[in-house]
């Protein structure tokens, strides 16, 4: 749906805004607003607020989330809030009431990353979002508290889930109706057909299961997982400073699965190039991205966060797909979802192919 930048009065009172504004800021002696909108959609709003506090005025954004699923944002929050990082925004606070979540920040300015097109850029977001990550794996556990993990062992009984569910639900469609997906998504018929074999998906299952294994004996991270980490949700402040934000569905899982959306962005920028890979062969700007994100780990040698990272993002985009549908469901997109979820499984597919050639 296309924001129509309007306050929907209907969904939250301006006036009951204020009042909540005034309660969570101390001193404020007086709210203006909203101001402006940011985004207004079936799924949220975003508005900037004028505060009066000793006599000084600061703006502040205030978010409000429709969904059910943004209601551990501010655990999230509250969390990435106590890293005391510049490169995430300075939050002041947050609640869920009733179906809806509020959220409190400090207004922030910066040019979007994907507005400048310069792919330096974007390897400093993969760089930062590691630096990031490695502080919040560090955290004392009570701070994580209200955030969902998927430690590897939910992550195969998550993904066994998903696979069958596709096997019941999605496959069926992909066979039947591969001539409209096709066109309507732009996927290749003979990726379609592979997936919607049942023998297939089996097949995927077992490896899958291999892959979390694999990964926790080599004592792979579990860190904040932004599932939306693309160069939209991403600027560069006045200091030159890279800022990420909308983390509202993350959760604890393993962090390299963040970069799946920013390995898609980068291939605008390639250049011919031919290297030797381990299981997954990615293009020169895919590694340039990759590496500037593992320099950044230091939990691991170099050979073993290359080989991590390719399991991961063997896996990645299942996951992405099921935290996905839950979005989906809510905004009431259900009738896409085969479509949807078609291209997770056929990236998940491609880059399994070299791995032990199960597939």
């Amino acid at each position: 749906m296309q924001d129509e930048l309007i306050w929907k009065e209907d969904l939250v009172k301006a006036k009951e805004a204020k009042q909540w504004l005034s309660s969570n800021i101390p001193g404020v002696t007086s709210v203006e607003g909203p101001v402006q909108v940011f985004r207004s959609n079936d799924w949220g709003m975003t508005a900037l607020f004028k505060v009066v506090k000793a006599g000084e005025t600061k703006e502040v954004v205030l978010k409000v989330g429709f969904l059910p699923l943004f209601k551990t944002s501010p655990s999230i929050y509250e969390a990435l809030e106590s890293l005391h990082s510049k490169h995430v925004l300075s939050y002041i606070k947050g609640e869920v009431k009733g179906s809806q979540t509020w959220l409190l920040f400090e207004k922030f300015e910066g040019k979007q990353v994907r507005e400048l097109n310069n792919p330096d850029l974007i390897y400093e977001m993969a760089g930062t979002m590691a630096r990031l990550q490695s502080e919040f794996e560090k955290l004392d556990e009570p701070l994580k508290k209200g955030i969902p993990v998927y430690d590897y062992q939910e992550l195969k009984h998550t993904l066994k889930t998903y696979i069958i569910k596709a096997m019941n639900e999605f496959a069926p469609v992909w066979k039947s109706d591969s001539l409209q997906l096709h066109k309507q998504f732009h996927l290749s018929l003979e990726d379609l057909e592979e997936i919607s074999n049942p023998n297939h998906l089996m097949k995927m299952i077992e490896l899958t299961q291999e892959i979390c294994d694999e990964l926790s004996i080599m004592d792979a991270p579990l860190s904040i997982y932004h599932i939306d980490f693309h160069t939209n949700n991403a600027v560069v402040t006045k200091e030159q400073e890279i800022m990420l934000y909308d983390f509202e569905e993350a959760v604890i899982s393993n962090p390299f699965f963040s970069l799946d959306k920013l390995l898609n962005e980068v291939t605008k920028y390639e250049v011919e190039s031919d290297e030797e890979y381990i299981y997954i062969q990615w293009t020169p700007a895919q590694r340039e991205l990759r590496n500037a994100y593992l320099k950044e780990c230091n939990h691991s040698s170099e050979l073993l966060k290359l080989k991590m990272f390719d399991l991961a993002m063997m896996v990645s985009p299942l996951f992405y797909g099921y935290l996905g549908q839950f979005f989906l469901k809510q905004v009431g997109w259900e009738k896409s979802m085969p479509g949807l979820m078609a291209e997770s499984f056929i990236t998940a597919n491609a880059r399994m192919k070299r791995y032990k050639n199960r597939l």
